[in-house]
């Protein structure tokens, strides 16, 4: 922080002294040509400096002050294009656009400043040819803007960063906003903004890292499926809704990667369908909010760590968690083991690691089974997965020379505050 706040101190100092020397070698004012191409030249010059202080802005670790500070440069270089009369500082490096209508080729960075809704119209018109949107790297959303219409950024191959205003008013980032944007890296969604929408994000390969505003309440079908750079995601305590697909990638296409960790997910009430198939997810929290899971959500993943917390709410579509061979430890919290055999058969299909340990404890669960008067509908692994801690308790008893007799209560709950994880 310190050699960017250097930086940004000489870069002030350096460009004062080349504007009043540029004042002081125009001896005639009235001369508007003159006056004029110094002034750009000028603007041009300032804009170098502008590019040295964002490449040392990124160097910064606190993300808050990098964005402050990005805001502050943005909204002076947009102030700088607009002097004397201007738009740009170069037709092809930085732009200003305000107004519905876009009129100008496109930029390298551009300044989208509003007021209101922002859609394709702002960035060209129906005249231009697609292949111009493939200039723009850089994108700012002043202050003003209100929301991302759909298709806005679709396809802008090039696009690698979106900058919006700290205290921006923009309350929605629409369908297929920015779908396609190949070279996307990152993304800090506004606070204001509640829906994240329907393929928003979809085949952003290259985007890596996501923050959520402090009000995204649903984040829906699609909206990152396809990313396979994004291998973490904090989701914050104001989502309730994650739809179909979100995370999922279409591996039967050649999509490789996707989404390893995700964590938060603290008021979470609803999963949508296949949301991580074909993903890399390795865990997964659920909380006590959540009421549904949907079909095929982790179908063929290679999740090992799975909690939940008991609602009696809770609904799991069919082959929720099927085919999950590298599943070792599953933590269940609240309830008591025959709410969870309701809530759980069905499910865990060919799970290799979870049948192998059920295999170990038939006798068991085959006393379990007579005592409780579960009947052949239930699976012998779902007996397993419930009645685990008593298992492992019975286990722990006869290593240490114990009775094998131990009687297993009909409540165990007390047994599964903590989860359980077998080995």
């Amino acid at each position: 922080m310190e050699e960017y706040l250097q930086l940004k101190k000489e870069c002030c100092e350096e460009q004062k002294k080349n504007w009043e020397k540029m004042l002081s070698n125009i001896t005639n004012m009235n001369e508007t040509s003159v006056v004029k191409n110094a002034i750009e030249s000028e603007k041009m010059k300032l804009f170098d400096y502008y590019v040295d202080l964002r490449l040392a802005l990124e160097k910064v670790p606190d993300k808050n002050f990098v964005n402050i500070e990005r805001s502050k440069m943005f909204e002076k270089m947009v102030e700088l294009a607009e002097f004397n009369g201007g738009t740009d500082l170069g037709m092809h490096y930085f732009q200003v656009r305000k107004g519905p209508i876009a009129t100008q080729p496109t930029a390298f960075i551009m300044a989208i400043m509003g007021p209101g809704i922002i859609a394709r119209s702002n960035l060209i018109n129906d005249d231009s040819p697609k292949k111009s949107l493939d200039k723009v790297q850089m994108l700012y959303f002043g202050k003003e803007v209100t929301a991302i219409a759909p298709e806005t950024c679709e396809g802008m191959t090039n696009l690698k960063n979106v900058y919006f205003h700290p205290n921006t008013l923009c309350s929605t980032i629409d369908d297929f906003a920015f779908q396609g944007c190949a070279f996307l890296k990152e993304i800090r969604i506004p606070d204001k903004v509640k829906t994240i929408g329907y393929a928003c994000f979809v085949d952003c390969e290259s985007l890596s890292s996501i923050t959520f505003g402090k009000n995204v309440e649903k984040i829906w079908h699609s909206a990152f499926q396809n990313c396979t750079d994004l291998k973490k995601i904090h989701i914050t305590d104001s989502v309730k809704y994650i739809g179909d697909e979100c995370f999922k990638l279409n591996t039967e296409v050649g999509y490789e990667g996707g989404l390893i960790e995700i964590t938060g997910m603290k008021n979470l009430e609803e999963l949508g369908n296949d949301v991580f198939m074909g993903s890399e997810i390795e865990s997964f929290t659920g909380g006590s909010r959540l009421k549904k899971i949907g079909r095929t959500c982790f179908l063929s993943t290679p999740l090992e760590t799975l909690t939940l917390e008991y609602n009696n709410d809770l609904e799991i579509g069919d082959g929720a968690f099927e085919s999950l061979d590298e599943l070792k430890i599953i933590n269940l919290k609240g309830g008591n083991p025959k709410k969870w055999v309701e809530k759980l058969k069905g499910q865990f299909f060919n799970c290799y690691e979870i049948d192998n340990l059920t295999d170990s404890y038939q006798e068991q669960i085959q006393k379990i089974r007579e005592n409780n008067n579960y009947d052949d509908s239930i699976q012998d692994n779902i007996i397993y997965i419930a009645y685990a801690r008593i298992l492992e308790q019975e286990a722990m008893q006869l290593m240490k020379g114990g009775s094998t007799n131990i009687q297993i209560p009909q409540d165990i709950s007390r047994y599964l505050t903590e989860g359980f994880s077998p080995k």
